[in-house]
Order: C-alpha cells, then structure tokens, then sequence
C-alpha cells in the first residue's frame, strides 16, 4: 500500500504540536507543585474562607473586617496590606469544611486532585456522551489530548499560579453537557445545581433544560439547590446565606475594592466596558447584557430545537461562549471551559480527517480551537512587551483582554453558523441522527 506523503506529514505536525503543549503542561505542572504560599492569591483566599466556615465564627463569612483578620493572621501582612474580599457564592461552605478542617499544604494537594480530577472526568464523560460507540480507549486517548491542551493553554496558567479552581468550573459545565446529551437527566439536574458555585453561569444552562421541557431535570436541580442552600445556612446561618448575594452584588460595585475585583481584567463584555468607560457603567450595564445574552441563547436552543437534534452539541456550545462572554463576573481562568467544544463537536480526532472538512464554518471552527492554546501564548507575550499598562494602579492587560473577548465573540457566532448550517443538510442527514437526543413532549 502506497504511504501517503501529505497525510502522513500532517500527522507528524500534529504529534509536534501534541509534544509542544505537553511540554508547556509539563511547564505549568511544575509550578503547580511547587509548595504552596500565601502567593496563590486566589487559593489562600478560599483557604481563609475555609476556615471561617470551620470555625465559630462561620457566621461572619461575609462580614468584610472579619474576612480581613483572618487573611492577616494567615498572610502575616500588616493591617495596613491590600484589603481583600472573598467573593464566594453562598452555596460554597459545604465545599469548603473539608480543606478547612487541613492545613495549608494538605489543603492544596487535596484541592488540586479534587478539581483536577473533575474536570477530567467531565471532558471524557463528554466525549463518552458524543461517541457512544467509540471504543473506551479511543476516548481516553483524546481525552488526554485535550487535559494536555488545557493544561498548556493560558487560562489554565493564569489560574494554576492563582490556585483557581477552574477544573472544577470545567467539571460541573462538561458534566451537564454530557449528562444533557446522554438524556441523564438526573445527573444534568445536579449539575445544574452545583453550577451555582458560579451563579452567574446557572442561568445560561437553565435556558437548556427549560427550552428542551427537562422538566426531571430542573425539579432534580431546584431539589438539589434546596438541599445545598439548607446545607450552606446550617453552616453559616440562614440570615448570612438569604443576604450574601446582595454582599457580594455591592461588593462587586464598591471602589474601594476594585483592585482585588479587578474587572477591568475581565474577559467578558464587561471587561471591555470597564477599559473604555468605567467599571462603574460596566457594572450596571452588566444585568442588561446578561439579559441580553440569555435572550439571544433561548432564541437559539428553541431555533434548534425545531432544526433536530444533530444541532445539539452546537446549541450547548453557542450556551458555553454564551455565559462566558454576557455574564457579570467572567476572568481569563474561567476560560478553560472552551475544552468542552471540541468535545462536543469534533467529529473525530485525526488530523486528517478533520483537515478534509469542506465545510467552511466548520473548518474554521477547528482551526480556531486547535490553535488556541498557543493562540493565546502568543497574544500574552504581545501584550507584556508591547500593550500591558497601568490603570488607576492596577495591571490591564488590553491586548489579552480584548483578544479573549474578540475569540470568544468568533466562537459564538461560529456555534451559531454551524447549528443554522444544519438547515443546509439534506432531509435523510437530519433525520439519520439520533433523535434521542431531545426529549418526547411528555418526558
């Protein structure tokens, strides 16, 4: 049989490319394991959290001087050091007891391997989902492309060294998904649930299940929010828990605060605001474009709803880039969830293959996601030597910012293409999906 040149070229430029992000991981791994210090900023400020919520006083979790006394026992800083705000929903405490509960380091490792390990089994019970009839192994194998992908990829960095955890955003995103797509409703209603951890994107998934009448799945996730909320006021009392979302909405408003909210590093709409205008306008502009953004994902899920079922993975896709570019509170580390499309969406993971697409938004679709990672690496080492500026005494990374939100904004409106392109396929392709997929009008 003759060797075919060109494929096999493609191939080998791709297991570099593959090599390449392995290295950068191997980068970021090691950072991650070195020890632990109050200099993972984001981490020792769930850490802190933790231990409020462990302690006596764990109704005081969002009382601001309090927060401060525990961070400065724990920092060592001075009275006079950067004021912080631990901006979590009410529904973490019960998250939170068992890091609580170990000390710094102990607390590290387990919150590593716990979201780590999340986000790793969310992309494969995607994938899982996707290709039912794949072998396991097949799954596993791009499983681990994409863990190496993300692992290499900016986001990941930026929320490695601030010990975000990003996965676990990832993890509970892919798991609905996967579960969506599975027809687990019981599991996507969990899943939903959970996402309330980051409230802010709960909305964008609900438009899914209420669009789809999942009506198991959103009774499953008001059951189990209730349960998480119980939970939560019986660790920090129900009048903190019934009043930490009006908190954290001033404090995401407060001046005073900016530089530890920082929203003009937001990769969202409102970090663009934010840059041009103020963070001010920003922040009550914030509800509208939300609204906006839901609206617009409520019209596409019902729009594929009608075209088939074949447009399910794009219609999650289009609610993926949704959330991350109309909802309020959005940071480059939250970007890690963009794996989630190629899972859903690649029809396979050969090079070839996928370079053999005719189809001219799905083509650049791929492009656009296989060149993200190092995409982004190089749009990072633009904006440290030529654009990153200081704004009112805090870093604005422009170039970055605006690059995220530009990808972001291409990503949606190529969901979009791709689902809308579904009304171009023949009658027979449509119908030749499973149909599975969506539900009867009874379920």
């Amino acid at each position: 049989m003759a060797v075919n040149k060109k494929d096999t070229l493609i191939r080998a430029l791709a297991a570099l490319y593959l090599a390449i992000l392995a290295v950068i991981t191997c980068f970021m791994l090691e950072w991650m394991f070195k020890l632990p210090t109050i200099k993972y900023h984001d981490y020792a400020k769930y850490y802190a959290a933790a231990k409020i919520v462990t302690s006596n006083q764990s109704h005081r979790i969002y009382d601001l001087d309090y927060q401060n006394e525990v961070w400065q026992d724990l920092s060592h800083e001075s009275k006079t050091g950067r004021k912080v705000t631990l901006e979590i929903s009410p529904i973490w405490p019960p998250f939170l007891v068992p890091f609580g509960n170990l000390p710094i380091l102990n607390a590290y490792w387990l919150w590593q391997a716990c979201w780590i390990s999340c986000g790793v089994i969310g992309i494969f019970s995607v994938l899982r989902s996707v290709h039912g009839s794949t072998p396991i192994w097949t799954n596993v194998y791009r499983t681990f492309i994409l863990v190496i992908a993300t692992l290499a990829c900016l986001p990941e960095a930026r929320g490695m060294v601030l010990g975000q955890p990003c996965w676990l955003i990832l993890g509970f995103v892919a798991g609905f998904c996967a579960a969506f797509i599975a027809k687990r409703d019981i599991a996507a209603g969990i899943m939903l649930a959970i996402s309330t951890l980051k409230f802010q994107y709960s909305p964008f998934l609900g438009i899914a299940a209420l669009a789809s009448r999942r009506w198991k799945m959103i009774i499953v996730a008001a059951v189990v929010f209730f349960a998480l909320s119980v939970s939560s006021a019986s660790i920090i009392g129900a009048d903190t828990f019934i009043h930490g979302p009006l908190t954290l909405l001033q404090w995401d408003s407060n001046k005073d605060l900016e530089i530890d909210i920082n929203p003009q590093s937001m990769v969202n709409f409102r970090g663009i605001l934010s840059t041009l205008l103020s963070p001010e306008i920003a922040m009550k502009s914030s509800f509208f474009l939300m609204l906006t953004g839901l609206l617009l994902t409520l019209k596409v899920w019902l729009d594929a709803i009608r075209i088939g079922s074949k447009t399910i993975p794009w219609a999650l896709s289009f609610t993926v880039a949704a959330f991350l570019l109309f909802s309020a509170h959005v940071h480059m580390y939250e970007c890690v969830v963009l794996v989630v499309l190629p899972a859903l969406t690649f029809p396979t993971f050969d090079p070839v293959k996928l370079l053999a697409t005719k189809d001219w938004r799905m083509r650049a679709w791929i492009w656009l996601l296989v060149s993200y990672p190092i995409l982004l690496w190089f749009v990072f080492l633009l904006d440290v030597k030529l654009f990153h500026i200081v704004v009112n005494g805090s870093n604005l990374s422009v170039l970055t910012v605006f690059a995220l939100n530009l990808i972001n904004v291409v990503l949606l409106l190529l969901a979009a293409a791709n689902l809308y392109g579904m009304k171009d396929k023949t009658a027979s392709e449509i119908a030749g999906a499973s149909e599975d997929l969506l539900p009867t009008p009874n379920q």
